[in-house]
């Protein structure tokens, strides 16, 4: 009978044991495979950064030679402006300056929304890291 009982308790433990063993096993994986995504999810999120900043370093360059056109023009205009005696021609240089100033304005214009569109693709990333881990926790929390 005692021997029946510490048999029964003996197999029991095993049992138990082997069900803790692979259940460490399973949180094993699970971590493994929740540090896989959150490397590739900050992979993802490293390469979106470097992307916007090089953007964003191409868009502010694009600026200054924007501003550096719009200065020469300026000047241009100014220079134009005092050694003109024609009132037409002063005009003639006036509305050529604002052309391109419109068309630089335009320029920026869309370079604005491309960067606002590059800030919403982040943001969207964002958000897909964020279900992403949610999601990752609601299942380590279920294998818990």
């Amino acid at each position: 009978s005692l021997t029946q009982q510490r048999d029964m308790y003996q197999s029991a433990l095993s049992a138990a044991t082997e069900r803790v063993v692979q259940l460490e096993e399973a949180a094993q994986v699970s971590t493994k495979q929740w540090q896989r995504e959150r490397d590739d999810d900050q992979q993802l999120f490293q390469g979106n950064v470097h992307r916007l900043l090089d953007e964003k370093a191409r868009l502010l360059e694009e600026v200054e030679v924007m501003q550096a056109q719009k200065d020469a023009i300026t000047e241009a205009f100014v220079v134009a402006q005092k050694g003109l005696t024609s009132l037409k021609r002063t005009e003639e240089e006036r509305d050529a300056w604002r052309t391109e100033h419109r068309s630089l304005s335009e320029s920026m214009e869309a370079q604005q929304a491309a960067h606002a569109a590059t800030r919403m693709e982040l943001n969207g990333s964002r958000e897909r890291e964020k279900a992403t881990r949610t999601a990752l926790e609601r299942a380590q929390q279920d294998a818990n």
